[in-house]
């Protein structure tokens, strides 16, 4: 009889590399949705203040300057939230906890077992994966 995917993905460790795929995903680009915008208002802020005076602001806008300004970082930001949901429901579905918890609960596990310098210890079962 052939296991659950739960139980599949939980002791192969697939699903803890998907979650952190996930969220490192989520968290690139979520830095990619702020970046251009941070960087506009720091530059009118550093002209601002070495002019003395309000900086030139065009009264229309090209499209790829719109594309840029506002289509580009609400896709980013739309992808890192689908990223962190998704990373979300795996957790909750294969583990029954947040994603955080699961990557901290892995996070104690690895060093403790590089120490004991045997074996490497990965997962909630302690199964030996790696002999030395």
């Amino acid at each position: 009889m052939q296991a659950p995917l739960r139980k599949v993905l939980r002791d192969s460790h697939v699903a803890a590399i998907a979650i952190a795929a996930l969220l490192a995903g989520s968290i690139e680009f979520l830095f990619n949705a702020l970046l251009y915008p941070a960087s506009q208002f720091l530059s009118f802020l550093a002209i601002a203040l070495a002019t003395h005076n309000t900086p030139y602001m065009p009264r229309t806008i090209d499209y790829a300057a719109h594309f840029i300004s506002l289509e580009m970082p609400i896709f980013n930001l739309g992808t890192a939230l689908n990223s962190l949901a998704c990373a979300w429901l795996l957790s909750l579905w294969v583990y029954g906890k947040g994603p955080l918890r699961v990557l901290r609960s892995y996070w104690e596990i690895i060093p403790s077992s590089l120490t004991r310098g045997s074996a490497l210890r990965l997962g909630m079962n302690g199964r030996r994966l790696f002999r030395n």
